[in-house]
């Protein structure tokens, strides 16, 4: 009974430190993902003085060839204005150990990419992700996800 009690608790606080306020996934084709495919994220800001964590959702197999991903990423607000970003999201560490939580065949790895944003207006904003790897047809990516947490600063 002691058990499931502690289980429940941190249970509760589990749920109460995730500050998800939007989640959205793609699920990739098998034959894989073109670069000219662009996924795209559309959320609503209500609250500017609200700042967010950005975080890339992935799940590959253990046999994608390399041990990163390039991303081309567009953040576009409610007045079309584009910023654009490259990134790498480093998925294997030096010794070739994946990073994430290793189910099967597959990795799911999360990626922060955006710290403490602010996103100065209320408004629909739109991200884009676009594979900017050397490949035009990327294999053995099988979902890519965005993530939008409430920043919560920790006051000592």
């Amino acid at each position: 009974m002691r058990i499931f009690v502690l289980i429940s608790i941190l249970f509760v606080f589990w749920s109460c430190s995730n500050s998800t306020v939007y989640k959205k996934d793609f699920d990739i084709d098998e034959k894989g993902w073109d670069y000219k495919d662009v996924l795209e994220f559309d959320f609503d800001i209500e609250n500017p003085k609200q700042n967010y964590n950005l975080l890339i959702n992935l799940k590959y197999n253990k046999t994608y060839n390399y041990n990163n991903l390039f991303f081309f990423v567009d953040i576009i607000d409610s007045e079309n204005t584009v910023k654009r970003d490259t990134i790498e999201c480093i998925m294997a560490a030096p010794n070739g150990k994946w990073m994430g939580e290793i189910s099967g065949d597959y990795v799911e790895h999360q990626f922060m990419y955006g710290y403490n944003v602010n996103f100065p207006t209320k408004g629909i904003y739109k991200i884009q992700l676009q594979q900017a790897m050397r490949d035009t047809m990327l294999k053995k990516i099988s979902k890519v996800g965005l993530e939008l947490q409430e920043f919560v600063e920790i006051k000592k």
